[in-house]
Formats: C-alpha cells, sequence, structure tokens
C-alpha cells in the first residue's frame, strides 16, 4: 500500500477586506510574512527560500492572465518540489497585483513510485481538488481547513505515446526554453510530462510555465506554455535578451540574497546560507558594488540614514562588515552611537551572538581559514588606519577587539604578534626598502607612519609624532590593561606601546615601562632594535638623587642627624617659603656651634666615593630619605606640578643640585 504524501502550502501574506458574503476581497497591503503557511512552525526549506527570492517563480507584473499561471520546479539537489499558483487580485483602490499560492511536497526516505515525482503527486492533488471546486486551487487569503496527507490512489498520467506526440506543438526544439504554441491546446500533466523528457534528454532542468502571461526569468524554464499570442511575443524577446550576469562562477545574486535574508531574519544559523555567503566572499568573484547592492536591498542604508537597530538590522550591518571590511568604521560608527558606557547594550550583544554563531559554523564548513585572513587584513588596512587619522577612537577600537568571541577580537592577537613582526622586517629589510622606494606595506598608513620615523623622512617635530601615535598607544595600553586577553597578549600590547611612545617622544611613561619590561632593568632596555628609555617621574628623580648624595664618604654621621633634624624642620622648610616667595632663605641656615660648614657642591663629572654607611648610618639615611618622601608630596600637594617645577628651578635647573646644596 502506498504511503501518504504530505502536500504542504503557503502564500503571499497580506492585510485583506472581505468585501460581501461570497468570499471577494481586496488587498490592503503586504504583510511580509506568509500567511496560511503548514510549514510554520519549522520553518521553509532554505532551498524553497532561495528559488523564490531568484525569482524562479514570478511572473512580470502587468502581464495578467484571466486564469491562473501554474509554475512547477523540482529543486535541484533537493527533496522539494514546488508548484506556484499566480493569481491577479487588486487592492482597495482597484490597482492589481499578483498573489501566489505555494505548494510543496518532499520526497518521501523510500522515494517516489516508478514514473512519479514530486511534482506529478502535487499535479494530481490539484486535480482532485479541480474536479471538486470546478478550478484550479488558487490564492485565497481566508484560513483554510484540510487534510495535509494525500493518498494516490490511481495517478493521472499519460501514456509515453500521447507526450511525444505534443512535441510537434513546439516552437523550435534546437535550443531551450522551448515554447509551446500559445494557439494549441495543453494541459499541466502532458505539460510535466514533456519537460521530464526533455529533462532527461537534454539535460535540462524540471521545470515549466503553464499559461503565462510573462515571466521574470523565463531563460531558466525548459518548456513555457504562454497565455496568449502577446504573451507568447513578450516572453520571446525577453528570453532573447536575458540580463547581464554581475556575479562570475556558479554562484548568482539571488542565491546571495537569500543566504543574506535566511542568515538575518531567522533565529538560528544556517549552515547552507552561511556557505553560500562566506564561499563567495572567499573566491573574491563577487564585485563591491554587488555586495553593496544586495545589504543596502536589505536595508543597511535605511539602517545608516536612520539609525535602525532592530535585531535583524544589527545582524545584517555585522555580517556586512565581516563580508565587505571597506564598511567596517561606517559600522564602528553605527554602533558606537549607541552608548559610549562600558558596558555592551542588547544591540551589540546581539552582535556579538551572531558573530560567535557564525565563527562555529564557519569551523564546521572549513572557512574559518579563509575568512580569519580578511579580518587580519581589515584590522591592518581599516581599523588601524582609521584610528590614526582620527575617524574612530581607541575606546571604539577598543570596543571591537576587545570581545574575544567576537570576529575582530578573536583575531586581534595575531594582529599585535604581526604588528611586531612587521616592525622586524622593516628593519631586516631596510636598506631592499630604501632602495625600491616601496613603502606600501601590509597596513599601508600604519606602516608608512613608521618607515617615516625610522627613515627620519617626515614627522620632523616630536609635537606631530605624539599627535600621530597617541591613539594607537592608548588602545594598545587599553589592551594591556584589559582581562579579556592573556598575559601573552596584554604583555606584547604594553611593550608595542612603549616601542611607540619611545619613537614618537623619546621616552616612556613609567608606568607603561614597568607593566612592558617587569624584569628589564629598571630605567632602560632595547626592544624591535630601539632603546627604551623610561621617564623618571620628578619625585623618584628627588628621591632618587638625595639617596644618592647620602652615601657619598663626605657625608658625616652629625651631618646626616643634623640633615633629619635641623635641615628638615628649619632649612627644608624655610626653601619652600623660599620658593614661594622669591627669598632664597636657605642660605641663612643657622648652623650648630663648632659644626663644619656644608661642603660646597659636587660637580656632576667629580668621582664619587664609594666608602659604604656604617648601620647605624644606612638607618639614618632611610630616615631622611622617607623625610624627603614626604616632603616632596607636601611640596605637591600645596602647590601642584608649578611648586615641584619652582623646586627644581630653586637649584640652578638641577635636581641634584638640591642634593648638592644639602
Amino acid at each position: 500500500m502506498r504511503s501518504p504524501i504530505d502536500i504542504h502550502e503557503f502564500s503571499t501574506g497580506i492585510n485583506f477586506q472581505l468585501l460581501d458574503s461570497s468570499g471577494r476581497w481586496v488587498s490592503r497591503g503586504f504583510t511580509g510574512q506568509y500567511m496560511n503557511n503548514t510549514l510554520a512552525k519549522q520553518g521553509l526549506p532554505p532551498e524553497v527560500e532561495q528559488a523564490i527570492a531568484e525569482r524562479e517563480f514570478a511572473v512580470s507584473e502587468g502581464a495578467y492572465t484571466k486564469e491562473p499561471a501554474i509554475i512547477a520546479r523540482g529543486l535541484p539537489d533537493s527533496p522539494w518540489s514546488v508548484i506556484a499558483v499566480v493569481s491577479r487580485g487588486e487592492d482597495e483602490k482597484g490597482r492589481s497585483a499578483s498573489f501566489y499560492r505555494y505548494f510543496l511536497c518532499e520526497e518521501p526516505a523510500g522515494g517516489y513510485e516508478p514514473d512519479e515525482d514530486g511534482i506529478s503527486i502535487l499535479l494530481n492533488w490539484m486535480t482532485d481538488r479541480k474536479k471538486e471546486t470546478k478550478q484550479w486551487p488558487h490564492f485565497h487569503p481566508q484560513p483554510l481547513q484540510r487534510n495535509l496527507s494525500y493518498y494516490v490512489q490511481t495517478p493521472y498520467s499519460a501514456t509515453p505515446e500521447a507526450i511525444l506526440e505534443k512535441r510537434s506543438y513546439l516552437e523550435d526544439t534546437q535550443r531551450a526554453p522551448y515554447i509551446w504554441k500559445a494557439d494549441t491546446d495543453c494541459v499541466p500533466l502532458i505539460l510535466h510530462g514533456l519537460t521530464k523528457h526533455y529533462m532527461r534528454s537534454a539535460g535540462l532542468p524540471l521545470a515549466w510555465a503553464f499559461n503565462a502571461g510573462a515571466l521574470e526569468s523565463p531563460w531558466s524554464f525548459t518548456i513555457i506554455y504562454p497565455a496568449d499570442a502577446k504573451a507568447e511575443g513578450l516572453i520571446r524577446r525577453a528570453i532573447a535578451s536575458p540580463p547581464p550576469v554581475r556575479v562570475a562562477g556558479s554562484t548568482n545574486e539571488q542565491a546571495l540574497n537569500t543566504a543574506i535574508k535566511t542568515l538575518t531574519t531567522l533565529s538560528s544559523t544556517k549552515p547552507d546560507a552561511v556557505k553560500v555567503i562566506f564561499g563567495a566572499a572567499a573566491t573574491g568573484q563577487v564585485p563591491y558594488e554587488v555586495w553593496m547592492d544586495l545589504f543596502d536591498k536589505r536595508g543597511a542604508k535605511k539602517a545608516i540614514d536612520h539609525s535602525f537597530h532592530s535585531p535583524e538590522m544589527v545582524k545584517l550591518m555585522t555580517l556586512r562588515a565581516i563580508v565587505v571590511p571597506s564598511t567596517l568604521v561606517q559600522f564602528l560608527v553605527w554602533i558606537g552611537l549607541l552608548n559610549a558606557r562600558k558596558q555592551p547594550t542588547e544591540i551589540e550583544k546581539i552582535s556579538v551572538d551572531f558573530q560567535r554563531e557564525l565563527s562555529l559554523t564557519l569551523a564546521k564548513e572549513q572557512l574559518a581559514d579563509r575568512v580569519d585572513q580578511s579580518i587580519d587584513k581589515a584590522i591592518a588596512e581599516i581599523v588601524m588606519p582609521a584610528l590614526l587619522d582620527g575617524r574612530i577612537t581607541a575606546d571604539d577600537a577598543y570596543r571591537l577587539v576587545s570581545i574575544r568571541s567576537g570576529f575582530w577580537g578573536k583575531r586581534f592577537p595575531y594582529f599585535l604578534k604581526m604588528f611586531e613582526q612587521g616592525i622586524e622586517d622593516i628593519y631586516g629589510n631596510i636598506k631592499a626598502l630604501r632602495q625600491s622606494g616601496n613603502r606600501n606595506l601590509y597596513g599601508g598608513k600604519l606602516w608608512q607612519g613608521i618607515w617615516a620615523l625610522r627613515s627620519l623622512a617626515s614627522y620632523s617635530s616630536r609635537e606631530a609624532r605624539v599627535v600621530y601615535y597617541t591613539p594607537l598607544i592608548n588602545l594598545f595600553v587599553k589592551v594591556g590593561d584589559s582581562r579579556s586577553f592573556s598575559l601573552g597578549t596584554s604583555s606584547l600590547a604594553y611593550q608595542l606601546a612603549a616601542y611607540l611612545s619611545q619613537i614618537s617622544n623619546q621616552t616612556v611613561e613609567s608606568s607603561l615601562y614597568k607593566s612592558a619590561f617587569p624584569i628589564d632593568p629598571p630605567d632602560r632596555t632595547e626592544y624591535l632594535h630601539e632603546v627604551i628609555q623610561r621617564r623618571i617621574p620628578l619625585q623618584e628623580e628627588i628621591v632618587s638623587a638625595i639617596g644618592s648624595f647620602l652615601n657619598m664618604e663626605i657625608m658625616k654621621l652629625w651631618q646626616v642627624l643634623i640633615l633629619s633634624s635641623v635641615t628638615f624642620a628649619a632649612g627644608i622648610a624655610s626653601g619652600v617659603v623660599g620658593i614661594k616667595y622669591g627669598e632664597p632663605l636657605l642660605s641663612k641656615i643657622s648652623w650648630p656651634s663648632g659644626a663644619e660648614t656644608p661642603p660646597s657642591p659636587i660637580r656632576r663629572n667629580d668621582p664619587v666615593p664609594s666608602k659604604p654607611l656604617t648601620p647605624g648610618m644606612h638607618a639614618q639615611q632611610d630616615e631622611t630619605i622617607q623625610h624627603l618622601e614626604e616632603l616632596v608630596v607636601k611640596i605637591s600637594d600645596e602647590f601642584g606640578d608649578k611648586g615641584i617645577d619652582l623646586l627644581h628651578n630653586r637649584f640652578n635647573g638641577s635636581i641634584k643640585g638640591f642634593a648638592e646644596f644639602l
């Protein structure tokens, strides 16, 4: 006994108004969703959606017929067969439009009976309905109640002889598509049988159109039966003038459009859609203009112009930024406009979750390597130059690369390694580069800037260099400070920030130096062929100078005691007052009776005695240094940086002069 075949259906979604009890209706606008959809729970098969998006069932608007057009296709490499019934309808203003009702079935696990296929099953079911209602099933907006399981009792069919004798009704069988003469009789069952004949003998698709007024893609059919002579003329002219192919290779625009729609509108990521999009992107056969047109048709331009941030638009813009890297900066600005807070918004979370799903699918489909290369190049050639020329901020760039589950965050550690290696390459090939004059290195402007600094060809002033590299330094420091990255990545980010700070400003902030080189010499080291010099803070320099002075042989124990008591209480305090009021009060210190006068200042090049202090002197030295540290803090608190500068200037511009004076 035959197993039942499930017949599914869905129709163009509209808002409608019933006009009378007979069931007449008018459309009040399209909803954008299918209605009367028996596959609503599991979703339409992607290959069916793709065929519809590619306009394989579409009739040309304006070429209406009295009776519905019937368009049938067996989808290649798919178990699904589809028949579309296209009916003419009107809106509330009397304007005509085409409305589609689709019927489809899936090949059973055990296959079809001999000489049967999905289209013949659907035609048998439709013929049964026509016997009951005296017309072909057609579009109607009201919900329909019926049994989805169909038992084929006695299939309607035509003998091979009856089918082949109709070949004389075809015009010019030298090249498909074949046109069935409009002035001859035709029935769908015979039309289907003849199409199967040519499908087997000539390798043509199982696709035919019955009672067609005009078709949007007539060249994709095997046999077409026009509605009348006028329709036949329209179809012939369309076949003679196919549109130019804008996409090279096997992927076409409609397939890409369907895949984009599938990925951005469905809740789960479909592997087939991922393969279509990223497979096409990897080949480079789809021009930039075509990609942009495809994304704009889905709403990308409107999302930017009107700041639309719906979940669908977030997925669309994220996908566009991945596939078309030149749009990445625009995507950053679009996302960045949402807020400047540190915590990601729900919109950003949608983008991150979408990226995570795409990454998992790409890994399974073995497409990840090609996409990774594109992302690496985008970071180097688009994000970094945009950061350097001010189109985006360090915060914008950090938001992009700090999300480790995102495409750009996942690849940023590799970019840092590439950045470091790129600098090594510049040094290793600097002679050859000078001879060739080739500055178009990987990363473009980023590397040109480094080249310019190393070759002294531009950025002659320190201020210009600092301005140029500060955004990049800030980004690397943020990455170093972040807990989102591994210890190795954070350390490398700090080191690169220190390198850029050195070549642009000749010194490195003390805190950055210590973060970048925690186990290297405390004040200077070498990295990437550059001496990295720590900028010693003024307070540390004061304490260091005083400590060095106290270790000199000329400093006697009683002087240490006096320095830690009398001098600190009177002389240093007076010096602060002198700084504030312009009176050199330190010169008026009254030394104890019998004490030696202070030694004359030690010149910078004089040899420094090396006799060590006794343990007792060390204790006094430590206490004195503590006092001096407290003094510096007090000066800074009281007078700010200006006070420290005045203290510096008070002693002939030399901090060591302070110690020498004591």
